[in-house]
């Protein structure tokens, strides 16, 4: 491992305190000029008809990699570094506890100003050799951006889980207004924003330094069967306090392939295609998950007008949502029985 400061308190060096880039890749064995091209996974390659790929360390090279990790910290102590980030691919619901278990690591490796997700996490002090090892792997995932990407990378995440709270806030406001996401220790993004808009057309971009990634595991060490990539999603692990406030055109919906800003969708439409449609709607049935009601103006008028339009364009659509629109709006006090399996037989799932 190359030489490292150590911290008054023995603990390991903070954040950004790396030494040159090139010693670790050096140190390892690396040649981050010799990357491989990975495809996302199928289902977004097929849907987006295309071959659609990111760059990550050649199989020879992840062997080298994970066997001089394991030489310095051992074997038994670079899994469980690694292991809570492919396991959070599944979930990241704290119930699981891989998904605490990794921010707890990296909030008390890297001194992260955020809460651990979740209600009441459990609080522990997390393995002095784990520690380590993020450290190393951190600093490794600033060789990899230094060569890659430079000093700064654009990345994307999709805000299904926060769709309610946005929209309602948008409708609500007369002016453009800047938002603030909810921050635990570690959000997770992806440098693509087609592969994002794949699984949620909500969209929020940001621009980074490199030095906010605290991993990028899907490209440097990803779990295979007999050289075969697991998933393939291209994701980072970005600190959470490196995420402030957002500016109104860093959240926007892309719809047919074409992004529009949250504010001006909800705000300044005055037609729509049936794709927009289709979104509009998805954004109601957050509203009414969530229980965001919207019973004042501007946000009263703009679904009524949406909804008028909606009534005489595709008629049909909007009598299979209006029992939900006319909650949202405040006309009912109480949602339809079955609401959401009735508006699932007509539109599907969710699309945002």
């Amino acid at each position: 491992m190359p030489d490292t400061e150590e911290r008054s308190d023995g603990g390991l060096p903070r954040r950004f305190d790396c030494t040159d880039c090139t010693d670790y890749e050096a140190e390892y064995g690396l040649d981050l000029t010799d990357l491989d091209e990975l495809e996302y996974r199928s289902e977004f390659c097929e849907r987006i008809d295309r071959r659609a790929t990111y760059r990550t360390l050649p199989f020879d090279q992840e062997c080298r990699l994970l066997g001089a990790l394991g030489d310095v910290h051992g074997a038994e102590n670079v899994c469980p570094v690694l292991d809570p980030h492919y396991r959070w691919k599944v979930s990241s619901h704290p119930k699981h506890g891989y998904p605490q278990h990794h921010e707890h690591l990296f909030k008390q490796t890297f001194d992260v100003e955020c809460d651990v997700r979740g209600e009441d996490p459990p609080s522990y002090r997390t393995d002095p050799a784990h520690r380590a090892v993020a450290g190393d792997i951190y600093c490794v995932t600033q060789a990899f951006l230094d060569r890659t990407v430079g000093r700064e990378l654009t990345v994307y995440r999709g805000l299904s889980r926060h769709a309610g709270t946005l929209v309602a806030r948008t409708l609500r406001a007369e002016t453009e207004r800047t938002y603030e996401i909810p921050a635990s220790v570690l959000k997770n993004f992806t440098a693509s924003e087609a592969f994002t808009s794949h699984y949620s057309p909500l969209v929020l971009q940001v621009r980074l330094p490199r030095t906010a990634v605290a991993i990028a595991a899907d490209h440097l060490a990803k779990y295979r069967e007999d050289g075969t990539p697991a998933e393939r999603d291209d994701e980072y692990r970005v600190f959470g306090d490196e995420l402030g406030s957002v500016a109104h055109d860093q959240i926007y919906l892309v719809v047919d392939g074409t992004r529009t800003s949250l504010f001006e969708f909800f705000t300044a439409n005055d037609s729509f295609t049936t794709a927009e449609h289709r979104c509009y709607v998805d954004a109601v049935r957050h509203l009414a998950d969530d229980n965001e009601r919207v019973t004042d103006d501007p946000g009263f008028s703009r679904i009524a007008d949406w909804y008028a339009t909606l009534t005489a364009e595709e008629y049909e659509f909007a009598e299979a949502i209006e029992g939900v629109v006319n909650y949202v709006v405040g006309r009912t006090d109480e949602l339809p029985d079955d609401w959401r399996a009735d508006v699932a037989e007509t539109f599907g799932d969710n699309w945002i």
